[in-house]
């Protein structure tokens, strides 16, 4: 007979039943990860639905689901929802799956795959983090939410920013980057956007790259020259074909001359007609530290075209600000007509520089979820009227209120929307995606 001791069995027993009480931590990183692919993959699917079944209940009849279910999903992808909400308004795996076989039903399995392994990931999320699904929203309700996701601190985007700099050899004081767009009084269905972008204390060593700050694809021919024009800017030649097309790529660089310590000539970059880049000259000289500089730019960019997304629902509105330099201050400020803001929802995402842009066909803020860094940066309201002062940067306030006269623009026709980061993250795009209301059925 075998002898067992009382004691170790219940010793045993004891680390067991405390092993199986302690679930895994719930990774905030992970957590956003696939909370992102579940709504960019079901907002991918509800795109495909036939406009029979648009309307909460058309919807759940087309589908064979309860009109609850529906709801909760629609629900869970309201945009600018944290992670958090996103999972406590979507319904559970099940109910999900549900949906997503209905759909198969219709429209075949390869257009639900990508949303079914969504639906699979967040199930598998659940049970390897919690006993059940009610346990699983108890705990992420009580997630801190100043984590954001595993959001780095301004001390390791500081400690990024030094260690780029002294790697690439060159940096930049700040960046100031700002977008208008406001509809097109001749075509209501096309909208005019203008670009600003200006850079301060621009610094490089003699042995490091040339600083380009803007590498542009068709919007001048490589004979692009730099001319003076009446107000005091400089404008590059524009190429043969200066007549606004579907891709809104028409713009007229113009630098503007008085923000600039340094001049910028255009260099070819590639094929006739295909890519030119803006260089800036340094000085010769180094300074006592070794490093050239520093140089002040800045850039506007109008009567650029674009298709409007109040009309064409396949349009995007997204405004990307491009750290290509080590950078200590950036200020990203977005412009919106009134007619647009009534109907369109910002969303700041911060994306690596490999991400397809923002503003192609079809996309959505988390269609990129997959180049999405964790970030917590605010994108703060500013107040209609007149361009509200920037106290970290006061040559953003002078630079955009000179945008805005360039552009022949009224301010009190705009709110616009700010983001200030210190040491913003090298080799990435801080991107205000604007997502324009879709019509009654679907809200």
């Amino acid at each position: 007979m075998e002898f067992r001791d009382p004691q170790r069995s219940y010793a045993t027993t004891t680390r067991r039943r405390t092993r199986a009480a302690s679930p895994a931590a719930i990774d905030p990183l992970v957590l956003r990860l696939v909370a992102e692919r579940l709504t960019s993959t079901l907002r991918a699917l509800l795109a495909e639905f036939p406009d029979t079944a648009r309307s909460l209940g058309t919807m759940a009849a087309w589908l064979g689901v309860s009109k609850s279910s529906v709801q909760r999903m629609m629900e869970g992808l309201e945009v600018g929802l944290s992670p958090v909400d996103v999972l406590m308004r979507m319904p559970g795996p099940e109910a999900l799956r549900q949906i997503v076989r209905a759909v198969s039903e219709h429209l075949g399995a390869q257009t639900t795959a990508p949303s079914g392994a969504a639906v699979e990931e967040y199930d598998r999320l659940i049970r390897s983090t919690s006993r059940s699904r009610s346990r699983f929203l108890e705990r992420i309700q009580a997630l801190d939410p100043a984590t954001s996701g595993g959001a780095p601190s301004i001390a390791d985007r500081r400690a990024l920013m030094l260690a780029a700099q002294r790697v690439c050899g060159e940096s930049l004081g700040a960046k100031s980057s700002i977008a208008f767009v406001w509809p097109d009084a001749q075509r209501p269905e096309r909208l005019r956007v203008g670009i600003l972008s200006a850079g301060l204390e621009a610094r490089r060593r003699p042995s490091a790259r040339p600083l380009a700050p803007f590498l542009v694809s068709r919007w001048w021919t490589s004979a692009g020259a730099l001319r003076k024009n009446r107000s005091g800017g400089g404008t590059l030649d524009a190429g043969p074909d200066d007549s606004p097309d579907d891709s809104g790529h028409l713009s007229t660089p113009r630098v503007l001359t008085r923000h600039c310590s340094a001049p910028l000539r255009s260099v070819q970059a590639g094929q006739p007609s295909a890519h030119n880049a803006l260089v800036l000259d340094m000085p010769v000289t180094p300074g006592p530290d070794g490093w050239l500089g520093p140089v002040d730019f800045a850039v506007l960019f109008d009567r650029s075209w674009t298709k409007s997304p109040l009309h064409d629902p396949s349009a995007r509105l997204s405004f990307a600000a491009r750290i290509s330099s080590p950078t200590r201050l950036l200020v990203h400020e977005v412009f919106v007509h009134r007619l647009i803001a009534t109907r369109a929802v910002p969303v700041l995402g911060v994306y690596s520089l490999s991400a397809p842009p923002g503003d192609l066909p079809g996309s959505q803020p988390n269609s990129d979820w997959f180049e999405r860094l964790p970030d917590d940066t605010p994108l703060t309201r500013m107040p209609m009227s007149e361009v509200a002062p920037c106290l970290e940067c006061p040559a953003h306030t002078t630079l955009a209120r000179d945008a805005l006269a360039e552009l022949q623009i009224d301010p009190r026709d705009f709110l616009s929307y700010r983001c200030v980061v210190s040491f913003p993250i090298w080799q990435t795009e801080y991107r205000v995606n604007f997502h324009v209301a879709d019509s009654e059925p679907l809200r």
